[in-house]
């Protein structure tokens, strides 16, 4: 499931974040473990989730819960980076000025997103023994997962 790779997408397109780490090719990335000793970053990290719904034709409704980290040693960029993403991705999808749905969609079909909100406000995590500040946030997407 390509999920939390299209939201990482999402929100690099979408948002103007100093926060992400670059990749080897100097491009813009946000990650799917937890952060460590860079600089800077920003991290998708799973939660417990759970099956909200099950139907017949064994495709289902998952809340799929995750967590967002923010690290930058700049405390101001930090905290409005992680309010801007839990801005975006509460009461997701939505439509945009223009009337056009925003949303993510699989390439795989893997997933259909239903809903997403955000489900706690972001917080300081931590100061790392280099000054660098984590913040996190919590949000909770409703999935349709069909079976192929």
């Amino acid at each position: 499931m390509d999920f939390y790779e299209k939201i990482a997408e999402y929100l690099l397109k979408q948002l103007d974040i100093d926060s992400a780490s670059l990749n080897k090719q100097g491009e813009k990335e946000i990650i799917f473990r937890p952060l460590t000793n860079q600089e800077k970053g920003i991290a998708i990290l799973d939660e417990p989730s759970e099956t909200e719904i099950r139907f017949l034709d064994h495709s289902r409704y998952y809340n799929v819960n995750f967590q967002v980290s923010i690290k930058n040693s700049d405390q101001k960029k930090a905290r409005q980076e992680s309010y801007l993403i839990y801005q975006e991705l509460d009461d997701f999808p939505r439509p945009d000025i223009n009337g056009e749905l925003l949303t993510v969609v699989s390439d795989s079909g893997s997933f259909i997103l239903r809903s997403c909100e955000g489900v706690q406000l972001p917080q300081l995590l931590e100061i790392t023994d280099n000054e660098e500040f984590i913040y996190i946030l919590k949000i909770k997407a409703n999935l349709l997962i069909q079976k192929n």
